[in-house]
C-alpha cells in the first residue's frame, strides 16, 4: 500500500466511522450492526498500528 493509499483509506475509514458515531449517538438511529462498526474500528486501528505516519487528531481511535 502507498503513503497515498494509506492516507486516503484512513481517511476514508474515518469519514465513515464518524457518520456512523453520529448517526448513533445524535440521531439514535444506527446505520449498521455494532459488528460491522467493530470490524470497522478493527480495521482503522490495525492500518494506525502498521502505518502511525497516518494517525490524525480527529482519528476515533
Amino acid at each position: 500500500m502507498t503513503e497515498g493509499e494509506t492516507q486516503s483509506k484512513h481517511r476514508e475509514l474515518v469519514n465513515i466511522i464518524r457518520r456512523h458515531d453520529y448517526a448513533y449517538y445524535v440521531q439514535a438511529v444506527p446505520a449498521v450492526s455494532d459488528h460491522e462498526y467493530d470490524r470497522l474500528y478493527k480495521e482503522l486501528i490495525d492500518l494506525e498500528r502498521r502505518f502511525p505516519a497516518c494517525i490524525t487528531p480527529d482519528s476515533p481511535t
